[in-house]
């Protein structure tokens, strides 16, 4: 099973039925503050409804496809953070995350994609990592470039978001630059 501890106050755990409960009350509790960025924010309605995407990301991790984290702080649920899915051939994959409003701003974000980062570079030994921001969400694109991603352009209209079409800022990190390996 995978944690990794981010600091004395934090750590990462396979995202699995032991915080069904907190999953669905945060996204509840936060959805305002989710939805501008989020699509699947409004098909979160209910507990089983959050036991769905659960289980869809235990498949994922069962399949060798990457897998979703818990982001632990103090105790409680702060979010989820995760890769999309692996493109094995390629040796790449998308990185995704989000917390709630209240554990924002104290850099447990960059911490978490920073672990998750190392993680598809040594351990999977991937080439490249992307995330994707909203244009629009200065905070969520402060991350990679925290991290040293290239923002590499981006992507109009991308995602349709409760009926508004949103841009996308691309940002890459390729596993020599990681490593601090000559090209």
């Amino acid at each position: 099973m995978f944690t990794y501890r981010l600091d004395d106050e934090s750590y990462l755990k396979l995202l699995d039925n032991d915080v069904l409960g907190e999953l669905y009350r945060l996204i509840d509790s936060n959805r305002l503050h989710l939805r501008p960025w989020f699509p699947w924010v409004d098909e979160v309605r209910s507990e089983p409804d959050a036991r769905m995407f659960i289980l869809a990301a235990k498949k994922q991790y069962a399949e060798n496809n990457g897998f979703r984290t818990a982001i632990m702080h103090r105790g409680e649920l702060a979010g989820l953070a995760g890769y999309h899915e692996i493109d094995w051939v390629d040796r790449k994959t998308e990185l995704g995350g989000w917390l709630g409003q209240s554990f924002e701003g104290s850099g447990l974000m960059t911490k978490t994609c920073r672990a998750l980062v190392d993680h598809a570079f040594r351990q999977w030994r991937l080439h490249r990592v992307e995330i994707l921001c909203g244009t629009e969400n200065p905070r969520s694109c402060a991350v990679p470039e925290r991290l040293g991603f290239t923002k590499e352009g981006t992507m109009r209209e991308a995602e349709c978001v409760n009926g508004t079409f949103s841009s996308h800022h691309v940002y890459g990190l390729l596993r020599r630059e990681w490593m601090g390996e000559d090209a």
